[in-house]
């Protein structure tokens, strides 16, 4: 809850235990095929992009949320979409933000995740309060409809 403290320390505890898993150990819990490293870069970069009203947060949410961003299929694009929308939110980056959410919506509605669609319309509801009369806000209203 804002302890980034807690967060640094916790995020190098997952990496490490993503590093132990390995694929022996991933080859006897074959219910763990989804663990793959581009995916707990995404979790590590969702993570980060709640604390990006920070520069430090937002540029690790970014880089890490781009770099997973070469996962295959409509959730994975829709999902690593909402999230970089999501952390240029909370920079106050309403440029980046909006067009990144307007590219977002499209795979989010082909993925058909309710999930999602409710993290872009919170975007849109954040973003609307504070800059009601901005034209980029708008338009992602309009994408959204």
């Amino acid at each position: 809850m804002g302890d980034r403290t807690a967060v640094d320390r916790k995020l190098g505890e997952a990496q490490e235990l993503a590093v132990a898993l390995t694929d022996r150990q991933q080859s006897r819990r074959p219910w763990l095929y989804w663990i793959t490293p581009g995916y707990l870069q995404r979790q590590e970069g969702i993570t980060c992009a709640f604390l990006a009203g920070e520069p430090r947060w937002h540029a690790r949410a970014i880089t890490l949320l781009n770099a997973a961003n070469d996962m295959t299929g409509a959730w994975d694009s829709a999902g690593t979409l909402t999230w970089l929308a999501f952390a240029h939110t909370r920079a106050d980056d309403v440029d980046q933000a909006c067009a990144t959410a307007v590219q977002a919506a499209g795979p989010v509605r082909q993925a058909g995740s309710v999930r999602l669609a409710g993290v872009l319309t919170q975007i849109r509801t954040d973003l609307a309060a504070r800059y009601p009369d901005d034209r980029r806000v708008k338009h992602l209203a309009e994408a959204l409809a």
